[in-house]
């Protein structure tokens, strides 16, 4: 067996050595993330794991910037400051606890 952490591609698989374990995966495959890459919260829903896979942010964020925005959202060339990102970060959290606080 190669040497532990390395990894090859034969046959368009991807073998990667890990101590005493190969852990096969197609060569094209990409991990996919469970957080938004704007607000960086979990995805939890499939409008989250959609939004993200064609958006790259969870369906809030999607929501909040990037609809009104989707030529310039999908070339990459407008984003929320980290201000208004934090912003929205802050209004999400304050409603989740009030959320937890109701009976």
């Amino acid at each position: 067996m190669p040497k532990s952490d390395t990894y090859e591609i034969k046959n368009n698989l991807k073998y990667t050595y890990k101590d005493k374990f190969i852990v096969i995966e197609p060569a094209s495959s990409k991990k996919k993330s469970l957080f938004c890459n704007i607000c960086t919260f979990v995805l939890k829903t499939f409008d989250d794991m959609d939004s993200s896979e064609n958006f790259g942010c969870c369906h809030a964020c999607y929501l909040k910037w990037a609809e009104s925005r989707r030529a310039a959202w999908k070339n990459e060339k407008w984003r929320p400051s980290k201000e208004e990102i934090q912003q929205e970060r802050d209004i999400r959290n304050k409603l989740l606890q009030n959320l937890s606080l109701e009976d």
